[in-house]
């Protein structure tokens, strides 16, 4: 046979630019063995995945879930219990069930999963226990340093402007406001994915302009948007906003004539108030701190706030004991059920979802 000098092999740009991208995110994860190149691009490749969500506008607005399966004690004191990360794709209408796409074991119970982009944050309710960044999608996880501090709450953020993932420990501090001693103000230390250490981060209330610095029960409800992460004042009637990228504060005010309970969430890319009266306030225009209210009303045996919103706008108020997925619909304002559907090799896990969730997409972003 006659020898040729072409080289059989297709170029390395048509294999990682035309080829993989086209194929689904599970059969890629598993190609991360084949070397370290292939590795490296499908696991620390941010442009790749761009690409792939180009091929896959789809893999958008998933649900996540914790979830356990066992029993809560076995023999003697042995706890059984196996926890889980869930991701669920909502159905999209009454006929269109919900179905469990993903499923990442759990080392122990977490007791809350503050989201950025893709990544999950982690911890259970004891102080030793080490504190984990997930992503589900990938099935990969990595131990954020323990804190050598006593912290009142961990929130995740992301900031798109500097492409960075930061961690934020609010902690109780003594200190003095103008002449008025204040126990137990907020400080912060922040740890940024991929350093080794946690950093004190320096706060100035007096810049602002705000009468009282929050104590150390201030934050109760955290969501990040636009690269900013916003806790709720219970009692003030204000937003703090963290500008993850500049390490930066600001307050937002709240409409005055809110009063009830409530909780933020992110709805259509903007920031958003629900509260118990059936009230949503959206802030439309983030830069002037315009607000646009919206009158909603809660699915029947509802008793809780929505926990977050799907991709098509959509309030998710939880699930139901019997697995069926509570949604609002804001255009139609109506209710919906949408049953919640376990592949055979998660149905025998006899899985239990518990009752928190928020929305989430397909993304595979760098952990180490």
């Amino acid at each position: 046979m006659e020898k040729t000098d072409e080289d059989p092999n297709l170029p390395s740009k048509i294999i990682w630019v035309e080829i993989l991208p086209r194929l689904p995110r599970k059969k890629l994860m598993q190609f991360r063995c084949v070397s370290k190149s292939w590795k490296a691009l499908l696991s620390a490749n941010p442009g790749f995945w761009r690409i792939h969500r180009n091929f896959h506008p789809h893999n958008t607005g998933y649900l996540l879930f914790k979830a356990h399966s066992g029993s809560a004690f076995g023999s003697g004191s042995d706890v059984t219990r196996k926890h889980y990360l869930l991701l669920v794709k909502a159905g999209q209408d009454r006929n269109t069930p919900s179905y469990v796409t993903d499923l990442m074991p759990l080392p122990f119970q977490i007791i809350k999963t503050p989201y950025a982009n893709s990544l999950v944050l982690g911890r259970s309710g004891w102080i030793n226990d080490p504190i984990y960044i997930y992503n589900p999608f990938a099935q990969d996880s990595v131990i954020v340093p323990n804190p050598t501090f006593e912290y009142e709450q961990l929130s995740i953020g992301f900031s798109p402007r500097t492409n960075e993932y930061k961690v934020v420990a609010t902690l109780r501090v003594p200190g003095y406001v103008a002449t008025l001693r204040v126990e137990g103000l907020v400080g912060f230390k922040i740890f940024t994915l991929g350093q080794c250490s946690w950093r004190d981060m320096v706060v100035d209330w007096y810049d602002l302009s705000f009468v009282h610095p929050p104590s150390s029960d201030f934050w109760n409800s955290t969501v990040c948007v636009h690269g900013v992460l916003h806790w709720l004042a219970p009692s003030d009637e204000v937003i703090f906003a963290l500008d993850i990228g500049d390490e930066r504060f600001r307050i937002i005010p709240v409409p005055s004539h809110i009063r009830s309970s409530k909780k933020i969430i992110e709805v259509d890319g903007c920031l958003c108030i629900v509260c118990e009266t059936g009230k949503v306030w959206i802030l439309k225009d983030y830069i002037h701190q315009v607000w646009v209210a919206e009158t909603i009303e809660f699915p029947r045996r509802i008793f809780r706030l929505p926990q977050c919103a799907s991709d098509t706008g959509e309030l998710v108020f939880g699930v139901s004991k019997d697995n069926y997925l509570q949604l609002y619909d804001r255009k139609s304002k109506s209710s919906r059920q949408s049953e919640i559907i376990f592949p055979k090799m998660f149905s025998d896990l006899g899985l239990r979802l518990d009752y928190s969730d928020d929305r989430c997409d397909d993304c595979i972003v760098p952990l180490q």
